[in-house]
């Protein structure tokens, strides 16, 4: 994993660049997600290491996460969170791979499926919670990570999902 004082925003998939730092307008234009389905606020990718580091604030511009929940953040959404940091990282991965074959097609990854998903603690308005997602393989086109959801501030572990999956178009 990386420290953030190695990171920078290089902007879009540069071959030769280890770190991308994406905020929630660079997530906009990265993933097919907009308004209040971008469940995530900004992401640290590590190209060179494969993994990825996403952040959410649960409350303020992303209160309506918590409508109806009895002031938790639901478990669906904590999938989502993971889900995209997991985007975030699968489609830089495969833009800077395809650059360096010269194609500048933009990728696609289409997650569909989850395997080991575990709840811990629940995330509540104030909290900053951060994903750690990694890379595990790719084999043809179906493309796999796993994910850890973590309170930023106590460490303490909220979500874990053992295994993500999808399709890289």
């Amino acid at each position: 994993m990386f420290t953030p004082e190695e990171i920078h925003n290089p902007g879009q998939f540069p071959s030769q660049k280890r770190f991308l730092t994406f905020d929630k307008t660079g997530l906009m234009n990265l993933l097919p997600h907009s308004g209040e389905a971008l469940v995530i606020d900004l992401v640290y990718l590590d190209l060179l290491e494969k993994d990825a580091i996403g952040f959410l604030h649960v409350g303020g511009p992303n209160c309506h996460l918590l409508h109806g929940h009895f002031g938790i953040m639901p478990g669906h959404w904590l999938f989502e969170f993971a889900n995209l940091t997991c985007a975030a990282l699968g489609l830089s991965l495969l833009g800077a791979e395809r650059k360096t074959r010269g194609d500048e097609k933009k990728p696609t990854v289409l997650l569909t499926g989850a395997d080991g998903i575990r709840n811990h603690r629940k995330a509540v308005p104030g909290d900053e919670i951060r994903c750690n997602a990694s890379f595990l393989r790719q084999d043809r086109r179906e493309i796999f990570f796993s994910a850890e959801i973590y309170n930023a501030a106590t460490k303490k572990k909220i979500c874990s999902i053992k295994e993500i999956s999808g399709t890289a178009l």
